[in-house]
């Protein structure tokens, strides 16, 4: 079987997994709301000169400002062990993924406290899938090289390519798995309270994370957040705070995907000024179960154990 199909058969899993899924990011990435990921430790990040360790910080919030730019970088690996059974036979498969993506971001406008308008270049794109068998799948991805304007018109989310036209299809669904909640970004940052403690366990951020998450059709049987304050350090001027984020869900429904369930564990730094991501940490397996409830009547369980690597740069 082709290894592209049984990706087709997790994509719920996938999203989930992927830091460039905004949708279901631990965290707000510059003005898209993605994503998660397996760094150096934050607390092991910032060398003793650059960085200064607190008990707690004041925050004086700073909101999206015409012409803030942010360069993102991602480098994802993931093992995905496939066992279907369905009428045309069974499908196995035991898979290695990874891929890797560079991306710049820079806002275009901006109303009363948050971006509405953003150019997002995409400079590096890669994916590569190979079999247990040593099949190899490197597919060219359409939104490499390329620019994009995302706006939020009328209330809703619009992607163009940098002209102002639709973008092809195969493009549009690239991105917009990046950005399809670009008009909750900002959220994260006014959820922060006026002062962080470490060990304060932060209610209202974790509200929003869950809420991230949960994109689903129908109520999950369960869906936990707990977002700790784990560290708190001033470096080169900015405050940092390392957040222990834990996620627990069950029966969660994707629209386009099988019943999920499984956990994520982050470490997340963000900046406390801002709200935005600094450096992310993540793990934790997935899981997606199927009923038969589907057009290929497939029974049977896809597992995913992923890690990421996230790291983000900014002109602020």
């Amino acid at each position: 079987m082709r290894l592209a199909r049984c990706g087709k058969l997790a994509v719920a899993l996938i999203a989930l997994c992927s830091c460039g899924a905004q949708g279901t990011s631990l965290s707000s990435s510059g003005w898209s709301s993605s994503s998660s990921s397996l760094a150096s430790s934050p607390s092991s990040a910032s060398s003793p000169s650059s960085a200064s360790a607190e008990r707690g910080v004041a925050i004086t919030k700073r909101f999206p400002a015409l012409g803030d730019k942010m360069t993102r970088i991602v480098t994802k690996a993931a093992k995905k062990k496939i066992d279907l059974e369905g009428p045309l036979g069974a499908k196995k498969a035991d898979l290695t993924e990874s891929s890797s993506e560079e991306r710049t971001e820079e806002c275009l406008a901006v109303s009363g406290t948050r971006c509405t308008r953003v150019k997002v270049t995409y400079l590096k794109a890669t994916e590569k899938s190979v079999s247990k068998a040593g099949d190899v799948e490197e597919p060219k991805l359409p939104h490499a090289g390329r620019t994009y304007l995302v706006a939020i018109v009328d209330g809703a989310v619009v992607i163009t390519d940098e002209s102002g036209r639709p973008p092809e299809v195969s493009e549009l669904e690239m991105v917009k798995r990046d950005y399809k909640r670009f008009d909750q970004d900002g959220d994260l940052l006014e959820a922060l309270p006026p002062r962080i403690e470490v060990g304060d366990s932060l209610d209202e951020v974790a509200r929003v994370l869950a809420a991230r998450f949960a994109d689903a059709e129908v109520k999950p049987k369960k869906l936990e957040a707990k977002v700790t304050a784990k560290a708190v350090r001033n470096e080169h001027g900015r405050p940092l705070v390392d957040l222990e984020v834990s996620i627990e869900f069950d029966g969660l429904v994707p629209k386009d995907g099988p019943p999920l369930s499984g956990s994520i564990s982050a470490v997340v730094t963000i900046r406390a000024d801002t709200g935005r991501s600094h450096k992310q940490e993540k793990s934790g397996p997935l899981v997606a179960t199927l009923d038969g409830n589907n057009p290929g009547k497939l029974t049977g369980k896809v597992t995913i154990q992923s890690s990421e690597t996230t790291t983000y740069s900014y002109s602020f």
